[in-house]
């Protein structure tokens, strides 16, 4: 009886070589695999710029929604304010009166912590953003930028041509 377990056990071993040859050929082409899409996921990782400056680049891309008051109370002023920003592909939610017409300079107002978007608002109206550019910002508001035409509106660019 021993004898035949020796060839029991020969016919297993006889078995288990191919068996495990196969087997380590599949595990050795896995490694590989995986090790390659390790290396092509982290070098793109690695290709791609910082959060922050695609945020910065995209803050501006994007459609800038705006308010515009009239702060003067010369009648139009609003609508043509709201048509120059629109042509200059800008969202203008809404355009309305300010609550007085006491308004000296056009005020360019961040409400959303984008200064981006106030910067470029600013420059396509002609408002000197050194002087008449704030922040009121509060993450709840829906508005990107308000603007509010002061008395000055004769200098910006929707009335100079």
């Amino acid at each position: 009886m021993a004898f035949g377990k020796d060839k029991e056990t020969e016919q297993k071993d006889s078995i288990k070589g191919p068996l495990n040859t196969l087997l380590n050929i599949a595990i050795l082409i896995l490694v590989i695999l995986l090790g390659y899409f390790l290396y092509s996921g982290v070098g793109k990782m690695i290709e791609k710029p910082p959060l922050k400056a695609e945020g910065k680049e995209e803050g501006v891309k994007r459609l800038i929604q705006v308010k515009v008051y009239n702060g003067c109370g010369i009648k139009g002023l609003g609508e043509k304010v709201t048509e120059y920003l629109r042509k200059n592909n800008f969202d203008v939610i809404d355009s309305e009166n300010y609550s007085s017409f006491d308004v000296e300079e056009t005020l360019v107002i961040d409400n959303r912590g984008n200064k981006e978007n106030a910067l470029h608002t600013a420059q396509i109206l002609g408002v000197d953003p050194k002087k008449n550019l704030s922040e009121n910002i509060n993450e709840d508001f829906l508005l990107d930028v308000v603007i509010i035409i002061g008395k000055d509106y004769k200098i910006l660019k929707p009335f100079v041509n």
